[in-house]
């Protein structure tokens, strides 16, 4: 039997098989459709075969070149992290970075410097006000308590002299005896 043939009966088998209730299942004789299967298999045409055959191959040689490009590919890249690593742009930009980070904290030492000369002088002169401050603030003090004492001294004189006064008027008008 042809291919073709093979193929059809098989249909027919199915078509023609019992029923099992209750479903849309068939019930087929096993042995009738190994057979059947088996003569397919062995009719087959050899142009199937060899395309099949062409399909698998087709796939495991992309599978090899799939594999061996990535292979390449890490390689290429590891040779081309060194030349970039080593090349002489890259150690050029290695030693400026390195000369720029130099000059950075050389500049950053300055700045902190400058900072603190900067922070001592002013501590110094808001020192240096309120010394000043503190003077005039006792300076003022001392001339209103000289004033005050001046004050109360002339009141005490004041007072003692028009008391000492009062006394000499009071012996002139009550006579001694």
């Amino acid at each position: 039997m042809e291919f073709i043939e093979l193929v059809e009966l098989l249909r027919e088998i199915a078509d023609t098989a019992p029923k099992v209730p209750l479903g849309s299942k068939v019930m087929i004789d096993k042995k009738e459709l190994i057979k059947t299967l088996d003569e397919i298999e062995n009719t087959m045409p050899e142009e199937f075969r060899r395309a099949q055959w062409i399909v698998e191959e087709k796939q495991r040689i992309l599978d090899d070149a799939i594999k061996q490009a990535d292979s390449y590919k890490r390689e290429n890249m590891e040779v081309l992290r060194e030349k970039i690593e080593n090349h002489d742009i890259v150690v050029e930009a290695k030693e400026r970075a390195e000369e720029i980070r130099a000059a950075a904290e050389a500049d950053a030492q300055i700045l902190r410097a400058g900072a603190r000369d900067y922070a001592e002088e002013v501590l110094k002169n808001i020192d240096e006000e309120i010394q000043k401050r503190k003077m005039e603030l006792l300076n003022g003090i001392n001339e209103r308590v000289a004033s005050t004492i001046g004050s109360i001294d002339d009141h005490f004189n004041n007072t003692s002299t028009t008391l000492r006064e009062n006394l000499k008027e009071l012996k002139k008008v009550v006579p001694q005896e």
